[in-house]
């Protein structure tokens, strides 16, 4: 089964609360709410992962493209798509950025659809598994272009013009983050709820 996505408006404050493991995404002027728990538990736990981990390819195959393997793909750079979190985006973030972001205390984040690196196509991790099956997924096809977009913190301070600065996650990624100060917000965002549906590849 695969999960599916139904968008709510709930209060940015009220949010927050309710758990450290809740975090507010923005993309472009809108803002999302997602929970880490919910993500991890619905797409990067146990064998169900393997169905939604990508890895970016060298060079799109020709068809039928069935014999992609691990020397065709960049292994080192899995990838997870921007759709599970927030359900508008049809490209990619690096999945450690998706890890940093779980294991930050930062509550914000912005995903920059802007800043990119082109890749040929894509693979499913499932496709170097015993049970790789290359129907409606991606196997390093072409017609399979796609980007690699970055995922920011965001540091929200309290002034009286609401400015925003993004620090890279790459600095996250190494330990080195300090907590930001928040401002208080009441308007509503949009939350992610995730819900099973007949699982479809992307």
């Amino acid at each position: 089964m695969s999960k599916g996505v139904n968008i709510e408006h709930v209060n940015i404050v009220d949010f927050l609360a309710e758990s450290d493991l809740n975090r507010i995404i923005k993309v472009h002027n809108s803002f999302y709410a997602v929970n880490c728990e919910d993500i991890k538990t619905h797409y990067l736990s146990g064998n169900q992962k393997k169905n939604y981990i990508y890895y970016p390819c060298k060079r799109a195959l020709p068809p039928p493209a069935l014999g992609v393997g691990k020397k065709d793909v960049y292994m080192n750079k899995p990838l997870f798509s921007a759709s599970y979190l927030v359900g508008v985006l049809s490209d990619f973030v690096l999945l450690s950025q998706i890890y940093a972001m779980f294991e930050s205390e930062n509550k914000y984040f912005e995903i920059i659809s802007n800043d990119f690196e082109e890749i040929p196509s894509t693979v499913s991790a499932q496709m170097f598994t015993a049970d790789a099956n290359a129907v409606s997924a991606n196997h390093c096809q072409e017609g399979k272009e796609a980007k690699i977009i970055k995922l920011k913190m965001i540091n929200i301070v309290d002034d009286a013009d609401a400015k925003t600065s993004s620090k890279s996650l790459s600095a996250l990624e190494a330990g080195g983050i300090k907590r930001k100060r928040t401002m208080k917000m009441t308007q509503t965002i949009k939350r992610k709820r995730t819900i099973k549906r007949k699982r479809t590849r992307r």
